[in-house]
């Protein structure tokens, strides 16, 4: 079972244990090789850039990422979003965030567990509700675990 806050588990970690089904659904998941996506193209379509990403979904043209802590204090799932918006035929992003952080040291310092997925999702909802910035996705799903 994956869920915060009995579980610490890396992203790779949860990917690692979601990886079965979702192949089984179809997405390319991020293992022994890396997803690479192309962002820039070059002389006869060749990618000049390209992002990698922790799952693809070809025929819904869905990327998938999995953060472990850190969502909001290193901006992970800002970097997230901007990947998504420059990888040419994303249409869908789904990010999947713990939905509470509490690294050692807020142990240490016997403090409550930072809110990373209330914070993500406030986040993004911001973004849409003011209506400045267009993004080219059709979705944006924030998943807490």
């Amino acid at each position: 079972m994956i869920g915060t806050p009995k579980n610490s588990l890396k992203s790779n970690e949860v990917l690692a244990s979601l990886r079965s089904d979702l192949i089984s659904i179809g997405y390319e998941i991020e293992g022994l090789e890396k997803v690479n996506r192309p962002v820039l193209y070059g002389e006869s379509d060749k990618p000049l850039k390209t992002f990698n990403v922790d799952g693809w979904h070809a025929s819904t043209a869905t990327i998938l990422e999995i953060e472990a802590g850190q969502a909001i204090e290193n901006n992970r799932f800002a970097i997230d979003i901007l990947k998504a918006i420059s990888i040419q035929d994303a249409e869908h992003l789904v990010i999947a965030v713990p939905t509470n952080y509490r690294p050692a040291r807020l142990k240490l310092a016997e403090k409550a567990p930072k809110r990373e997925f209330d914070k993500v999702v406030n986040i993004v909802d911001s973004l849409y509700i003011a209506g400045r910035v267009k993004l080219p996705l059709t979705s944006i799903m924030i998943i807490g675990y």
